[in-house]
């Protein structure tokens, strides 16, 4: 069977949450989504969901005028999917203008965001385009750092390694052997997963 005839009769829709996972370390997918294995999360992702579930109350006294959107309409925790993309996630915030869609995300964090962050927003914003039939050409990051905002902006070079990243998953999910890890010694001992990767040893 051809990876290509594979590919075109996958149902399983990639979680958008999982790119930047991947981008972490590939193996996390690979045990989450492929092998179905959950364990207990660090604390600081209770630190994360905590920050981010008192940020939702703040979000709506949020202004976004400095994006130069007229108008635009808020759709908090907007589930959406692609069946052309594979795709499937639920966005902290979309706003709408009449021209365009802009994918908004909270992160606890202070400083700049990771280029798999940076991936997962544009997955969303790539998702948010084919709902709304709005070209996305930005997106912004909710930072825990006095309510700066992190502008995105949409280009080639990244929907390029977007589109690399998500093929890199499919294969993985439809083959189901576990990928290779380039994770440092630093990764490896913040994974929960290290103890089932028996060639790290660290």
């Amino acid at each position: 069977m051809s990876w290509i005839y594979m590919e075109n009769h996958l149902s399983y829709n990639i979680p958008v949450s999982m790119i930047r996972q991947f981008c972490f370390c590939p193996r996390i997918f690979y045990y989450e989504s492929v092998l179905n294995v959950k364990l207990k999360k660090p604390i600081w992702v209770d630190q994360g969901t905590e920050f981010h579930e008192r940020e939702k109350n703040l979000i709506k006294r949020r202004n976004f005028n400095k994006l130069n959107l007229d108008k635009y309409i808020r759709y908090e925790e907007y589930e959406m999917s692609s069946s052309v993309y594979h795709l499937a996630g639920k966005a902290d915030l979309i706003l709408e203008s009449d021209n365009e869609v802009v994918p908004v995300e909270i992160k606890s964090q202070k400083r700049k965001p990771t280029r798999g962050q940076v991936l997962q927003l544009c997955s969303y914003g790539l998702l948010a385009e084919e709902c709304f039939r709005k070209k996305f050409i930005k997106g912004i990051f909710i930072l825990d750092d006095k309510d700066k905002n992190y502008l995105i902006e949409m280009n080639g070079e990244i929907k390029n390694e977007l589109m690399n990243t998500l093929e890199e998953m499919k294969k993985i999910y439809l083959l189901q052997i576990m990928p290779d890890s380039s994770a440092t010694e630093f990764q490896c001992n913040q994974c929960e997963y290290l103890n089932l990767c028996n060639d790290r040893n660290f």
